[in-house]
């Protein structure tokens, strides 16, 4: 493992400079230092992709590629994107994600049978994807 130069080491003896003698186990706290370095490293795509949400939220899901007849209630959806940044457990955000995606479905069945979708229109997985896209920006 390589540490950086200033990188505090915590062990039984307390704190100390990395690379310093101690037998005994040692973990590391540079957690902070190497999120800091990273983020300033892709400080530039950020922006990027920061500027192209902001720009893709302006955008109905038609403009995101689906068929302009697919009107629905995604709200139930958009609720439960918002709760996968409070999760802290990759399985939790999985089930999230697929409930969703169920959620999605949903809302695009609710449509079909009151009425809002067209009776004649047919929905692929090629329409359900940019309601996804739409769901998750």
């Amino acid at each position: 493992t390589v540490l950086l130069a200033d990188t505090r080491v915590a062990g039984g003896g307390g704190a100390r400079e990395a690379g310093g003698e101690d037998g005994g186990n040692d973990s590391v706290c540079a957690h902070d230092k190497l999120f800091e370095r990273v983020k300033e490293s892709y400080k530039e795509e950020d922006g990027i992709v920061s500027a192209a949400v902001v720009h893709k939220r302006q955008c109905s899901t038609a403009h995101l590629g689906a068929d302009e007849d697919i009107v629905c209630d995604l709200s139930l959806a958009i609720d439960g994107m918002r709760s996968l940044y409070t999760l802290p457990c990759a399985i939790d955000k999985v089930t999230v994600l697929r409930q969703v995606s169920q959620d999605i479905n949903g809302a695009v069945e609710r449509a079909i049978a009151d009425g809002s979708i067209p009776a004649n229109v047919k929905i692929g997985s090629d329409d359900l994807l940019p309601l996804l896209i739409f769901v998750i920006i």
